[in-house]
């Protein structure tokens, strides 16, 4: 039994690098150096942002959820109450961000689109992680598939078809909040809805 958790939890986290590392080498190749360098500059200042809408939850939800497992909701609920008003000063700081930097439509709308994703993608972990603390590692690994599959498809083929940062930034947008979605959805199928109190 240790073995098969062992596995669909390694399987998890592989499929995260390989998603990582794939994306990286192919938006690398296609993008022009200009453009890959905006990316990575853009979403560096992101991921330092992002931080605090992290905030340690990922690890405080698992020591909680797996030491008192019929409180699932409420936990979330809580947390995730903190997580909204974290979230908050995270787009106000993006949003400061573009000010300072004096960025037009497009660079503001690529920097936010790809900062919201993150976002996206932080609420998708935050909602997929329940998984885990339960032992159910094979639902957690069945969501990071299907958005695995569905980040990687519908960013080469935005690539492939238009080759612009722009495009691609509406891309991981839009597969980003699928994930989030799905995560959504098999935490409440699974779980409940979330309570507020």
């Amino acid at each position: 039994m240790i073995f098969k958790k062992l596995a669909f939890m390694g399987s998890s986290t592989l499929l995260r690098i390989i998603n990582s590392a794939v994306l990286f080498i192919i938006i690398a190749r296609i993008l022009g150096v200009n453009e890959f360098g905006t990316l990575v500059y853009y979403q560096s200042v992101s991921l330092i942002f992002i931080l605090l809408v992290e905030f340690g939850f990922t690890n405080q939800l698992l020591k909680s959820i797996s030491q008192n497992k019929k409180d699932v909701v409420n936990l979330i609920s809580e947390a995730f109450m903190a997580k909204l008003l974290l979230s908050a000063l995270f787009l106000i700081f993006n949003l400061l961000f573009c000010l300072v930097n004096n960025y037009n439509f497009e660079n503001s709308f690529i920097f936010l689109g790809l900062s919201i994703s993150l976002l996206f993608t932080s609420y998708g972990d935050f909602f997929n992680i329940h998984h885990r603390a339960l032992d159910n590692y094979g639902t957690e690994t069945t969501i990071v598939l299907i958005a695995t599959i569905v980040i990687l498809t519908s960013t080469i083929y935005t690539l492939l078809n238009y080759e612009s940062l722009f495009y691609l930034t509406i891309a991981l947008f839009i597969s980003r909040l699928f994930y989030c979605l799905i995560s959504y959805f098999y935490f409440v199928h699974g779980s409940g809805n979330l309570v507020f109190d």
